[in-house]
């Protein structure tokens, strides 16, 4: 997925390392009582903007391989691979030495908006897989991007022929 896990520390959900300086007081009546009068040229008077953090994002542009299992190949576990290009994906969900079943969709705010092609009898069904935010990464940009993968399955680095070779197929299906 592109993203290092060096550097970050996770307690409570709440990334640690992000801290950014902040005024010593936010209170309202501190603003009105400044405002009346001539403003300090002291470090203490100047206001300090933290960044918004952006909402979640979809993955970046590329080809990605998920599955129920961490390891590849596993006999039981279903698999992903997909190609992303913007909010759109194209792919196919397959089972090790089994039949392959192409998708399409987009990147809704939460979920992964499909419609699956079955294999065999060529019907289109729509399916939805659920979302879920990426553990922050510690970072020194003054934001950090939070990225969404598919609940339930793990990132896998490297595709095989075989993932390739799907993916291809499933990109030169007509929907």
């Amino acid at each position: 997925m592109g993203c290092s896990v060096l550097g970050l520390l996770t307690i409570n959900g709440l990334a640690i390392g992000q801290a950014i300086a902040m005024p010593l007081s936010n209170s309202p009546q501190q603003s009105e009582s400044t405002s009346t009068s001539a403003p300090e040229e002291t470090p203490q008077s100047q206001a300090f903007v933290t960044p918004a953090m952006p909402g979640p994002r979809p993955l970046s542009d590329g080809t990605y391989l998920y599955g129920q299992s961490p390891q590849a190949n596993t006999i039981g576990a279903t698999y992903m691979v997909f190609d992303v290009k913007g909010q759109e994906v194209v792919g196919a969900f397959y089972m090790p030495h089994s039949s392959f079943d192409c998708f399409h969709g987009s990147f809704q705010a939460t979920d992964l908006a499909l419609t699956i092609r079955d294999s065999y009898e060529q019907n289109e069904f729509a399916y939805t897989v659920p979302l879920v935010e990426d553990d922050i990464i510690a970072s020194t940009q003054q934001s950090t991007a939070v990225t969404q993968h598919p609940d339930g399955f793990y990132p896998i680095a490297d595709l095989s022929e075989m993932d390739q070779h799907i993916l291809t197929t499933c990109q030169a299906q007509t929907w």
